[in-house]
C-alpha cells in the first residue's frame, strides 16, 4: 500500500508517502520536494515517486491511499485533471499498468 501526504512550507513545497506490504509492515518512506505551490501536483507527485519506488523494490501489486478523493479520482479517470497535471497522470497510469 502506497499512502501519500504533503506539505508547503513557506520556501516551496514538499510531498512524501510511505510503501507498506500486505501485512502494514513498513517497506520505505520517501520524501521529495517541488517548486510547485499546487497542493493537487504534489499528492500526485507523491504517489508518481511511490510507483517509482515500489517498481525498483519489485512490488507486484500496489494499492494507493490519499486523503485526497479528486487524486484518487482523477487517477482512476472517474475526473477529469487539470492541464498542468496529465503529464503526471499520464505517467503514473503508465506504471501503475505494469503492476498485477
Amino acid at each position: 500500500m502506497l499512502r501519500n501526504e504533503n506539505f508547503i512550507p513557506f520556501n516551496g513545497s514538499g510531498f512524501g508517502g510511505i510503501l507498506r506490504d500486505n501485512e502494514g509492515e513498513v517497506l520505505c518512506a520517501f520524501t521529495g520536494s517541488d517548486s510547485s505551490s499546487f497542493v493537487f501536483q504534489q499528492k500526485l507527485l507523491a504517489v508518481l515517486r511511490g510507483i517509482q519506488l515500489a517498481q525498483k523494490l519489485g512490488v507486484k501489486r500496489i494499492e494507493i491511499a490519499s486523503d485526497s478523493l479528486r487524486v484518487i479520482r482523477t487517477i482512476n479517470q472517474q475526473e477529469e485533471s487539470p492541464w498542468d497535471c496529465m503529464d503526471q497522470i499520464m505517467e503514473i497510469s503508465e506504471l501503475a499498468d505494469r503492476f498485477d
